[in-house]
């Protein structure tokens, strides 16, 4: 099995590569990011393939990636979860839309990423609500919550 301080370095120069992606997507035409993004990304992409396959090397250590790795994209409501998994996927799996709390279930889709299978997982965002049915969503978003959290990458 994986070690949960290495799935947490994985996990957090993945988010990290993923969340510069989105700001380059978002804003490269407005010249709001630094020159060399893009290549950074390219690095830090290639370090973590290098750190994986060097997990893989070990049979016991890479065999949770060899059967799948499932990501969870959880956070606050309207952050752009369904926008990443769309991208992700590179089709409209998700629905869109400016209003906070469209997505009320879990978007579950599988994908190939380097050869490593990913399931990935967009949730309805995290927030206390009113509505029943945006309440259950909220639940199983919690359910799902990644093993790692912002506390584990500061450590």
């Amino acid at each position: 099995m994986l070690h949960s301080d290495s799935f947490c370095l994985f996990f957090l120069l993945l988010s990290q590569s993923l969340a510069h992606v989105e700001a380059f997507i978002d804003f490269s035409e407005d010249e709001l990011i630094e020159e060399g993004v893009l290549d950074q990304v390219d690095i830090s992409v290639c370090d973590l393939q290098a750190e994986i396959k060097q997990h893989l090397k070990d049979e016991r250590r890479g065999e949770r990636l060899r059967s799948g790795v499932h990501v969870v994209i959880a956070g606050a409501t309207n952050a752009g979860k369904s926008s990443l998994l769309n991208t992700l996927c590179q089709r409209p799996a998700a629905i869109v839309s400016p209003i906070a709390g469209t997505t009320r279930d879990v978007v579950e889709t599988a994908l190939d990423i380097g050869g490593f299978p990913v399931l990935l997982s967009d949730t309805a965002g995290l927030r206390d609500s009113p509505d029943v049915v945006e309440q259950e969503g909220v639940r199983r978003a919690r359910e799902r919550k990644p093993v790692c959290s912002e506390q584990d990458w500061s450590s």
